[in-house]
């Protein structure tokens, strides 16, 4: 077998395919973490916090340096 040829799933190691596996089951474990942690933040928020005020900023502004903001405002 050269370096061109595909390797097919079938001619992959033994090793190579559980430790794929693993890998995999790993990164869904952090994604489950991940999302039951924002649960519980957003879910104690709207219990503690009777309004919640959400602002749309763009990008492109808060990218900008202030004193180039301040300068085309009074300019």
């Amino acid at each position: 077998m050269t370096l061109a040829q595909p390797v097919t799933p079938a001619q992959r190691p033994a090793n190579c395919r559980k430790v794929k596996g693993r890998l995999a089951k790993l990164h869904a474990r952090i994604a489950a973490i991940r999302s039951d942690a924002l649960h519980k933040l957003t879910t104690d928020l709207t219990c503690r916090v009777h309004t919640i005020g959400i602002e749309d900023l763009s990008a492109r502004h808060a990218a900008q340096p202030v004193f180039g903001t301040l300068h085309r405002r009074t300019g």
